[in-house]
């Protein structure tokens, strides 16, 4: 499988000398993209992934389609929800079970490009950083792509309390500092960070990425950055996280607000 305009590198890393990513894939409502995700994630040129869905009582059939995976690929797991907890919780439950030195986020209606893992790896080595971003291109439902400026770093590399700095003085104007889906983030530090999350009892959808990168990039000794274009993050109408909708879910989506700032 082809993805965007990346050739696939010939250097594939291979499974017995590069560290292990744990890779997290909630999904509800969105089993008609799954298989583009996973497509993407077991078509990376990094081999030594493990892949952790969780279904959070979606309504479609994400398990047919996660055992049809499991047949041809081993390094696919599913964790199901008995109750629908919204994607704050459905990432932590697939954390939970992460055996990565390195855990990543992806969401099940976006995917990446071949590469994207293994530069990411490389870098966190050999920067020695916790935590390495990479950029993303905008993708809507006319497969229209687009890249916007604000969102692409300014700097190769932060140290110390210079992340959560650089985090405050962009007032919440750039997307790539506050999303989770972009990261590679050391296991060891994820964990550090986990007590504080689980403060968080409410069904969390919209700006849960601020409660878990504001406590990352608190705790985060180095940052770093590679150029490179590796996810394509897609921008549905029906997203859980959009605006359309009934006054429910605009009520909704103000309280989790309200639960999101307050924690931070």
């Amino acid at each position: 499988m082809f993805l965007g305009n990346y050739p696939r590198s010939r250097d594939s890393s291979t499974a017995e000398n590069m560290p292990l990513v744990s890779v997290i894939v909630p999904v509800y409502n969105t089993e008609s993209l799954l298989p583009r995700c996973l497509d993407s994630l077991m078509d990376q040129t990094y081999k030594n992934i493990e892949v952790i869905v969780v279904d959070d009582k979606s309504p479609g059939n994400v398990c047919e389609i996660v055992q049809k995976y499991q047949k041809i690929d081993g390094r696919i797991k599913l964790v199901r929800h008995e109750s629908n907890k919204g994607l704050f919780h459905a990432r932590l439950s697939g954390a939970e079970l992460a055996q990565g030195e390195f855990i990543a986020f992806l969401d099940s209606d976006d995917y990446l490009a071949v590469d994207s893992y293994r530069l990411l790896v490389n870098k966190a080595m050999s920067a020695d950083a916790d935590i390495v971003y990479m950029n993303f291109v905008f993708e809507n439902e006319k497969q229209e792509k687009w890249i916007a400026n604000l969102n692409r770093p300014f700097f190769s590399e932060l140290h110390g309390e210079h992340i959560f700095d650089e985090f405050m003085k962009q007032e919440g104007k750039a997307f790539f500092w506050h999303v989770v889906w972009n990261k590679l983030i050391n296991k060891k530090l994820w964990d550090k960070c986990v007590p504080y999350y689980r403060r968080i009892k409410d069904h969390l959808i919209m700006t849960e990425d601020l409660v878990y990168s504001s406590v990352l990039l608190f705790f985060a000794k180095k940052l770093a950055v590679i150029e490179y274009d590796g996810i394509f993050y897609y921008q549905r109408s029906d997203a859980s996280t959009s605006n359309n909708g009934t006054i429910e879910k605009y009520e909704k989506n103000i309280r989790d607000l309200e639960t999101s700032f307050s924690f931070f």
